[in-house]
């Protein structure tokens, strides 16, 4: 994406890419329409702008539409050096400060010292998740053997992982404040480089519930959790990050059912029904103050008596994340 000029050499012919052009030998005056799909059209678009450094003059949706392209792409592939992956990425997240003004916090942007910018929120990005609990060899994810970022950044997990949008739409209902993030940097002026475990945390403040989940599919990371209210059952669904993670976290009485705290991130009321998600939290250690994600969840379609039964059973609480 950082490169002018590309050679594609596939199995019949070569394929060439520039910020203008998208051709082959036996089309040399550019590819059909239908042959670009969405995210060609998306990456042709960010390197016209890359290049003529024109980023801030990009649309926010579409900077935010490219950021969660790269990460979705990195992801998939097979890493020989999976704890390079913010170093490799440090060129296109440089170029991508540019067109953000915002500061990089191991993979995520910060918006919330910078005015009028309502599609950047925090909360949004904090809860990515990994869809399919696998890596692209088709093993289950895993959280990083050594240290390379805090635990609520994407980067900190091997697996195929998607972005949530950006773009809040409707009536957004504040569950939490940030009250602190710090990223410690391995060089102080490499800010889109690696990260150090010493001091790098987030501080939050906001509704957590103590939920206990069943496993509702036979994929190891999708669970859930079902109650009843006047309106009748709401689930709210359960993706964990690591099976590893996941075992620590069972009942003692039942194997089938996972005990763990829950953070509500974000909540929004498109079209009078009650849609949100937040993440799972794990002690860092048996009886610590401090916590590490340990997945996300997401809820949709709740009525406003779904949702003040949800509140009921939360209490607003200050949580640290390593």
């Amino acid at each position: 994406m950082l490169t002018p000029r590309i050679l594609h050499f596939a199995k019949e012919q070569i394929f060439w890419q520039c910020p203008s052009l998208t051709a082959c030998e036996s089309s040399p005056a550019s590819l059909l329409v239908g042959v670009h799909g969405a995210d060609t059209k998306l990456e042709l678009k960010w390197r016209r702008a890359l290049h003529q450094d024109r980023l801030p003059d990009l649309d926010m949706a579409d900077l935010n539409a490219i950021w969660k392209h790269v990460v979705r792409s990195y992801t998939s592939c097979n890493l020989t050096f999976s704890g390079d992956k913010l170093i490799a990425l440090s060129g296109i997240a440089t170029a991508m400060q540019r067109g953000l003004d915002e500061k990089f916090l191991a993979g995520l942007w910060d918006a919330t010292l910078v005015h009028n910018r309502p599609l950047a929120d925090l909360g949004d990005q904090l809860c990515w998740t990994a869809e399919t609990g696998k890596k692209i060899d088709g093993t289950s994810c895993e959280r990083y053997k050594e240290y390379r970022a805090p635990s609520w950044s994407w980067a900190s997990l091997d697996g195929i992982v998607t972005l949530r949008d950006r773009v809040v739409e409707g009536n957004p209902i504040p569950t939490f404040e940030i009250k602190d993030v710090t990223v410690t940097l391995e060089k102080h002026d490499w800010v889109t480089g690696p990260v150090l475990p010493q001091g790098s945390r987030l501080e939050l403040k906001g509704q957590t519930l103590s939920l206990e989940f069943s496993q509702g599919l036979r994929e190891w990371h999708r669970w859930e959790s079902s109650f009843k209210s006047p309106d009748g059952k709401y689930t709210i669904h359960a993706l964990f990050d690591d099976p590893k993670e996941l075992e620590h976290m069972r009942t003692e009485h039942d194997a089938d059912t996972v005990l763990a705290e829950v953070i509500i991130l974000a909540c929004d009321v498109p079209d009078d029904s009650y849609a949100g998600h937040g993440l799972i939290l794990r002690r860092s250690q048996p009886g610590a103050s401090t916590y590490c994600r340990a997945g996300c969840v997401t809820f949709s379609g709740l009525t406003k008596t779904h949702w003040d039964s949800m509140t009921k059973r939360s209490t607003w609480k200050e949580v640290t994340l390593l």
